[in-house]
């Protein structure tokens, strides 16, 4: 049974750029919204979402960027501030020295490995972070 097929988009170079740019202005947008968030705005899924044409006024490129592609960015921005909520109430976001590197025994030495065991839950928020 044939589950998926692989197709090879052949892209101009015009449609690359195109595409290049529409990512940059994404980008630049999500960006724009999480330096906001550090300079002390709360997060409103639907008030971000209301600033769009805000957005669209202050950078009239946004205008040639599909709106589906648009929202997508709010969406994800949204995604990214449940999950760190989410961490920051299961207390494990951001661990800073917490963690006893793992030992390899390969090759005779020690060495820190991302699947190291957690020596204590002790999260530690930069002050700024603390009013998002």
């Amino acid at each position: 049974m044939l589950l998926c097929k692989k197709i090879k988009l052949e892209v101009s170079k015009q449609d690359a750029a195109t595409l290049e740019f529409m990512q940059g202005k994404c980008r630049g947008l999500y960006n724009w919204h999480v330096m906001r968030l550090r300079d002390g705005e709360k997060w409103h899924f639907t008030q971000a979402k209301r600033s769009l044409q805000e957005s669209k006024h202050y950078d009239p490129e946004l205008e040639y960027v599909y709106g589906k592609l648009l929202a997508e960015v709010y969406y994800r921005l949204d995604k990214a501030m449940k999950a760190f909520f989410r961490r920051v109430a299961e207390g494990i976001a951001f661990l800073r020295c917490a963690i006893q590197p793992a030992t390899s025994r390969s090759r005779g030495r020690r060495s820190s490995c991302p699947q190291a065991a957690v020596v204590s839950m002790v999260p530690s928020i930069s002050p700024r972070f603390m009013h998002v």
